[in-house]
């Protein structure tokens, strides 16, 4: 009898907690969340979710491989290291300046084949400041008649050119060389700046480290190329010490040592071909083409309407004063000031006009005599073009006289009409 009453007490106090009434509210599902307030996710959510009546399984977490170890042959990347060739690139075109020949090769290619005769191979400039035939400014040229030579090939043709003007008894060809055009160039810039140690955010000292690469550097453009060669003679072999730059202008190409281009162009006749142009130019901001100039107008307190220059190298009128006055004598000067085509409006320069109405100058040749030690003359011969048709087209010559003026060279004579 016992054992029959402790079984029914258990199997009674199993049925009543079967049948235990759930709290108000309380169901399988989790309550509705309040109009217009967004259901979260648990990491969105800062309060607890409901809590259930069994704990979820924990997903196992995911198995991380370890990186590999770096190889010798490839070792890793040093944080903040930039592209060391991209960054060639960029400080090679923000401060191309610092090239050993900045201030020249980038001049109009027309200067340096003004020299050319067909034919011709050597312009003999004289003697450089050791009397050696490579310290010498001379111009050495080479016509690839075919128009199919490498540059390469030209350049071997060119050095023996060199050899031979130099020292025409000997037995001298060329060994080798190694051309390199403007991105050989770069490429070996951003090997230099592969092995820059310092901070890269530190502008100054990377400047400073790209400085004294760029100092032993010639800076070159387009269809240009440098090459250091080396040559022999009988039994002896010669390296030369410095670059020489080869530029090509159609069929033509031009070698010359690049330590000698600033004592080429500082030639009286270099430098009148060089200031002719810029004389041209000078003379056309008043004569119908004028600086570049902003389109948004500034109004004078007289009422005139002006234009901002937009040329960096002008930000007042004593600027171009003083340009013109490096170019011109101080009455041609004078004159085209006191035309009134520009002033100083609100501290910056203006020009009453801001659109070209000149003719274009096409077919153009130019030339320079020297009558004596103090005087040179330009020659210009070309035609006028008119772009809008108004009047045909007109060819023209002219005269410039070019004189030392008081230790200064400047153009004394300007008459040009367009």
């Amino acid at each position: 009898m016992r054992k029959q009453a402790a079984v029914l007490t258990i199997m009674l106090l199993l049925l009543l907690a079967g049948c235990r009434t759930r709290p108000a509210g309380e169901t399988e599902q989790p309550m509705p969340s309040d109009s217009g307030i967004p259901t979260g996710t648990p990491e969105q959510v800062a309060s607890p979710v409901p809590a259930t009546e069994e704990e979820p399984e924990a997903s196992p977490a995911p198995e991380r491989t370890p990186p590999p170890a770096p190889a010798d042959s490839q070792p890793p990347q040093i944080t903040g290291t930039p592209d060391c060739r991209a960054l060639a690139e960029e400080l090679w075109n923000r401060y191309s300046d610092s090239l050993s020949n900045s201030q020249w090769y980038a001049l109009d290619r027309g200067y340096w084949f003004a020299d050319y005769a067909p034919g011709g191979s050597v312009d003999d400039q004289g003697e450089g400041t050791d009397g050696t035939p490579l310290s010498q400014p001379d111009v050495y040229f080479y016509e690839d008649a075919t128009g199919s030579m490498a540059p390469e090939d030209v350049a071997a043709e060119l050095v023996n050119v060199m050899l031979q003007s130099a020292d025409p008894e000997g037995d001298w060809t060329v060994a080798a060389q190694t051309l390199l055009d403007r991105e050989g160039l770069l490429d070996l810039c951003g090997e230099y700046l592969a092995s820059y140690t310092g901070d890269w955010e530190n502008q100054n000292r990377l400047k400073s480290w790209f400085d004294a690469w760029a100092a032993g550097i010639p800076g070159i453009g387009e269809e240009m190329w440098v090459l250091h060669p080396s040559y022999t003679g009988g039994a002896v072999t010669q390296e030369s010490s410095g670059w020489f730059v080869i530029m090509r202008s159609g069929s033509v190409y031009r070698m010359q040592r690049d330590d000698a281009f600033g004592v080429y162009v500082q030639q009286p006749r270099v430098q009148a071909r060089i200031q002719f142009t810029r004389a041209l130019e000078a003379w056309g901001w008043f004569q119908g083409a004028p600086l570049a100039a902003d389109a948004a107008a500034r109004t004078a307190e007289d009422g005139s309407v002006w234009y901002p220059v937009t040329d960096s190298r002008f930000s007042t009128l004593l600027d171009l004063r003083m340009y013109l006055k490096g170019i011109f004598s101080d009455e041609i000067a004078e004159t085209l000031l006191n035309t009134g085509l520009y002033r100083d409006v609100d501290g910056a320069l203006c020009c009453a006009q801001n659109a070209s109405d000149a003719p274009a100058l096409t077919d153009a040749e130019v030339w320079v005599e020297q009558e004596s030690e103090t005087k040179l003359v330009c020659r210009l011969a070309g035609t006028l073009t008119w772009p809008d048709g108004a009047r045909p087209a007109e060819t023209v010559s002219a005269a410039f006289p070019y004189e030392k003026v008081g230790g200064k060279w400047l153009f004394t004579e300007f008459s040009w009409t367009q």
